[in-house]
């Protein structure tokens, strides 16, 4: 009787693992080869069209621009006075920006997307 061929077993489970791995290491080698700062780091495939690419720096900027904007900076760090937070923001992305520019804390009334209902009005109200 001859033993079981252990060839094509190995072989089969070499190419099941390298399978598991294709997709992990595309995103990481996606990450890696994103071209200039987009703002909000994330891995990505390296096959990301050039219409999402578009959107991606969009949404950096809209969410850059509040944190490099002095003016706004000023006038929020000059009127805070005993208030638990700077400012309140529709989302992370909105936040995050005047946060790393101020030091000073800044809620995100909606999460990190701006759809995550932490605060209801009566949460929100002065006082509570």
């Amino acid at each position: 009787m001859r033993p079981p061929l252990r060839a094509p077993a190995i072989l089969l489970g070499g190419l099941a693992i390298a399978n598991l791995l294709a997709m992990p290491t595309a995103w990481s080698v996606g990450t890696i080869l994103v071209k200039g700062n987009t703002g909000f780091p994330a891995a990505r495939p390296p096959f990301l069209n050039e219409a999402a690419e578009t959107q991606r720096r969009r949404w950096s900027r809209v969410a850059g621009a509040l944190g490099g904007d002095p003016k706004l900076l000023a006038f929020l760090q000059g009127n805070h006075q005993s208030e638990a937070y700077l400012l309140a923001a529709v989302n992370a992305r909105q936040a995050a920006p005047i946060i790393i520019a101020t030091g000073d804390p800044v809620i995100a009334l909606g999460g990190f997307t701006g759809r995550d209902p932490i605060l209801t009005v009566d949460g929100f109200a002065p006082g509570q």
